[in-house]
C-alpha cells in the first residue's frame, strides 16, 4: 500500500465531509450504531449506578460523523464526546460540524494521535475507534492505549468494513488495467487481503482484539447496509470523494502509473454507471459493517 500522511487527510477533509464522501461511510455507521452500539449505551445509561454524563472518546474521528450520531441521540445530561484525529484539517471540519449542528454543549474536537492518547488512565466510559483500525500503523498499540484510558467496566467500540460492492468494482477495474499493460500476474486485491480478511469478518475482528489480551466480553457482528445511488450527480459526487480519499489511493494507486490510474478511474465510473442504468428503480451498492464491542474488567 502507498503510505498515508496526516497532511493527505487534512487536504481531503472538506471533500470527505461532502454529501458524496459521507455517503460512502454513513450506512455502515448507522447500521453498527443502531444494531450494536446504541443498545449497549442505552443499557449503560439506564443503570442507576452509572455516573452521567458518559465521557466518550472517539479516536480517528475524522470529520465527526459518529459524534453527530451520538449527539443526535443523547443530550448534554447523558454524554460528553471528545472526537479526535491527527489530521488538523479533519479536526477543523469536525469543529465546524459540531458547532453547525448545535452540539457544542456536549462535544468538542481535538488533535490527537490514536496510538498515543493524551489522557490520564481511567478517564473515559466509552472509547470508539470507527473505520480506523485497518488504517493505523500499529492498531494493537491503539487498543492497549484505549484500554488504559477506559474506566474499569468501560466499553470499547470499533468498526471496520466487510464486503463492499464498490471495492469489488475497483479491484476488478485495477486488474483489467494491469492485464492490459501486461502486468496481470502482479495484481493483488489489497482491500480483500489487507482489510476485509484481516479486519472485516467477525472472526478476524474478535481475533485482533483478543490478541491484545486485555479486553473481556469481546463480541463482533456483521450487519448489512446499502448505499443508494439515485442519480448521475450522486455517482459523480461519490466517486470524486472516493478517488481523492487517501485510504483509497493507498489501496488502488500502488503499482499504477498516473495514466493507468486515470484509466482505472474511468473504468470504475463506467461500471458504476452501467450497473445503475441496468437496475430497476434506485440502484444501491451493498456493504457490510463489521463491528465489535469489548469491555475493561471492573475493579
Amino acid at each position: 500500500m502507498n503510505p498515508m500522511t496526516s497532511t493527505d487527510w487534512s487536504s481531503h477533509a472538506r471533500r470527505y465531509n461532502s454529501r458524496g464522501g459521507q455517503a460512502l461511510s454513513m450506512p455502515m455507521l448507522e447500521a453498527a450504531f443502531s444494531k450494536h452500539f446504541f443498545p449497549i449505551l442505552d443499557a449503560y445509561l439506564a443503570d442507576p449506578t452509572t455516573t452521567k454524563p458518559l465521557q466518550i472518546l472517539c479516536l480517528c474521528g475524522g470529520t465527526a460523523p459518529e459524534t453527530v450520531l451520538l449527539c443526535k441521540r443523547y443530550d448534554t445530561s447523558q454524554i460528553h464526546v471528545i472526537t479526535t484525529d491527527n489530521a488538523e484539517g479533519m479536526v477543523q471540519v469536525a469543529r465546524d460540524t459540531i458547532e453547525g449542528g448545535g452540539f457544542g454543549d456536549r462535544a468538542e474536537a481535538r488533535i490527537m494521535d490514536a496510538m498515543n492518547i493524551d489522557a490520564p488512565a481511567s478517564s473515559f466510559d466509552i472509547v470508539c475507534l470507527i473505520l480506523g483500525p485497518m488504517l493505523l500503523p500499529d492498531a494493537a498499540k491503539c487498543f492497549r492505549d484505549a484500554f488504559r484510558v477506559l474506566k474499569p467496566g468501560g466499553k470499547f467500540f470499533t468498526l471496520t468494513p466487510g464486503r463492499f460492492d464498490i471495492h469489488d468494482v475497483m479491484a476488478n477495474a485495477k486488474k483489467v488495467v494491469m492485464e492490459k499493460a501486461g502486468r496481470g500476474d502482479a495484481f493483488r486485491n489489497i482491500f480483500e487481503e489487507n482489510v476485509r480478511q484481516k479486519w472485516g469478518t467477525v472472526e478476524a475482528l474478535e481475533g485482533k482484539l483478543g490478541e491484545v489480551g486485555l479486553f473481556v466480553d469481546v463480541k463482533a457482528r456483521l450487519d448489512g447496509a446499502e448505499l443508494p445511488v439515485p442519480s448521475e450527480e450522486d455517482v459523480d459526487d461519490m466517486l470524486e470523494s472516493m478517488f481523492t480519499n487517501p485510504g483509497v489511493s493507498a489501496l488502488y494507486k500502488s503499482g499504477l502509473s498516473d495514466q493507468e490510474f486515470q484509466e482505472w478511474q474511468a473504468a470504475v465510473r463506467a461500471e458504476i454507471r452501467r450497473r445503475r442504468a441496468g437496475s430497476l428503480g434506485t440502484y444501491s451498492m451493498r456493504m457490510e459493517a463489521c463491528s465489535a464491542s469489548a469491555s475493561k474488567p471492573p475493579e
